[in-house]
């Protein structure tokens, strides 16, 4: 008789962009020893993983993950949800206080001006498709 103890979790993920980062964490955790099965969403950002304790840690689960260029989040949605909300009255905070004491006129070059574009919409611009930029290389690992 085989000496196992089988364990399920539930691991948040960060880092997917699509299909293929799915399939790539799959195929990653099911070619480790001891990984039983191997289930991720990348909609979702999370892994349900089921493994023998005495063949492999979740240490080395995590460890192979992010060898695979993805991040281990510890804290729940909602958790993730405040931080993102934390981070985005930050930014309002910054570009309020730029705003009011016109820094904002020396950030932008006075060709702009004449566009008759406002310094808040160029700021929101450049917030919105930085997006963009994330989203495309901020699963990329260097």
């Amino acid at each position: 008789m085989e000496n196992t103890e089988v364990k399920d979790v539930r691991l948040n993920i960060g880092g997917m962009t699509c299909i293929n980062c799915q399939t790539k964490i799959e195929r990653g955790l099911l070619k480790l020893s001891g990984v039983k099965d191997a289930k991720v969403s990348w909609e979702k950002g999370e892994a349900e993983v089921t493994y023998d304790e005495k063949a492999i840690s979740l240490k080395e689960i995590c460890s192979e993950i992010e060898k695979l260029c993805y991040r281990i989040h510890n804290g729940s949605l909602a958790s993730r949800i405040g931080q993102a909300l934390f981070f985005a009255a930050v930014i309002a905070l910054i570009f309020f206080i730029l705003q009011k004491t016109g820094v904002m006129n020396l950030l932008v070059p006075s060709s702009l001006a004449s566009s008759k574009m406002g310094y808040g919409l160029l700021f929101v611009t450049g917030l919105l498709t930085s997006v963009h930029c994330l989203a495309m290389c901020g699963a990329f690992c260097f």
